[in-house]
């Protein structure tokens, strides 16, 4: 069964997750969940010892 063609970038983050979780094997909606930005997130310099 061939899945209809998204437009990932207009989904909101809540909705890729939803579709993400969903649809496990589809690895160019992962690739974009993955990229996207966290407005929460904490991030920290690669350089920093921890």
């Amino acid at each position: 069964m061939m899945l209809p063609k998204f437009n990932f970038k207009e989904m909101s983050l809540q909705e890729l997750r939803r579709y993400v979780l969903d649809h496990r094997d589809d690895e160019e909606a992962w690739e974009e969940f993955t990229s996207r930005e966290r407005p929460n997130a904490t991030y920290f310099k690669t350089n920093m010892p921890l």
